[in-house]
């Protein structure tokens, strides 16, 4: 049972996202498992998918190999969202629906898709629970992305305008944000640090692996509720080598991304619904002085 006390304390006591998470890696290690008490299980039979953009060079790899698809060896792993340097995990999807968006392609790029299905059924750490606010928060930062540069210019310019405006926004109204994981990067500069935290916090109840939401599945969860733009079954994972163990690559194959993102749509609207909504808000705090 999570504390509501304890909710409200790291909620409404930190004066901003890095206070916050410094408050709450003071905690100690119980109190903190408290916020993630599920887990996701992955069935036998079901599929999941990886996508990686194509070399346009000569030296590209041959991607129909399945070493290409496995765990990178640990010389070559950079620090990445669950997993720091030298430490591999594969990170996949439940549906390839966000892979184009994920890897930064633009219409025409090509790049490889690859399918594995589960050998055995396994469980993974899980970040999504539906009663708490500070699971809905951390959650949020932890699939934020980590820069956006790879965006168009004007999506940039839009995101970074809007945070300038609501730089100030409590806590809970960054929880509720379904732009913040565009911008808490600008909140925490150190953003992999932290999340490689959360990460090997949620690996300490179930070392398969962990599931977590893309940023661009635009997800609110949290406060009973659990909502995608693709219904709560689909999702991210990143899997260790114990759950890497539980699938196997049955096929490679070389697509051309063919759409425009629907995520530069996705972010323009809820802006703009939001800049309309905080002006009307202070009209009505401005008739109510009167």
């Amino acid at each position: 049972m999570i504390d509501d006390r304890l909710e409200n304390k790291l909620l409404n006591e930190s004066n901003n996202l890095k206070d916050f998470l410094t408050t709450f890696f003071e905690l100690s290690r119980s109190k903190q498992l408290e916020f993630f008490p599920d887990k996701t299980t992955i069935y036998k039979g079901e599929y999941l998918y990886r996508a990686r953009k194509a070399d346009q060079n000569l030296n590209e790899p041959n991607y129909n190999e399945p070493k290409q698809w496995g765990l990178a060896p640990r010389e070559i792993v950079r620090q990445g969202r669950f997993n720091s340097e030298h430490n591999p995990v594969l990170y996949v999807a439940s549906s390839p629906d966000f892979l184009e968006d994920e890897i930064g392609l633009n219409v025409g790029d090509e790049y490889y898709l690859a399918k594995y299905k589960c050998k055995s059924t396994f469980k993974v750490g899980n970040f999504l629970t539906t009663d708490s606010r500070v699971n809905t928060l951390l959650h949020k930062i932890a699939l934020s992305v980590n820069s956006i540069d790879y965006l168009p210019k004007e999506t940039q310019k839009l995101i970074n305008d809007y945070h300038n405006v609501h730089k100030n926004d409590s806590l809970i109204e960054i929880s509720g944000d379904l732009v913040a994981p565009f911008y808490i990067n600008r909140c925490i500069p150190d953003l992999y640090n932290w999340t490689n935290k959360l990460g090997d916090l949620l690996l300490t109840k179930n070392n398969n692996g962990i599931r977590y939401c893309s940023a661009y599945s635009l997800e609110v969860s949290g406060y009973g509720l659990i909502v995608t733009m693709e219904g709560d079954k689909e999702g991210d994972f990143a899997l260790t080598s114990e759950g890497y163990s539980n699938i196997e690559l049955v096929s490679v194959e070389k697509k051309k991304r063919i759409t425009k993102p629907k995520y530069e749509i996705m972010i323009e609207t809820f802006i703009e619904s939001n800049m309309r909504e905080n002006l009307a808000n202070r009209y009505f705090q401005y008739l109510g002085q009167f």
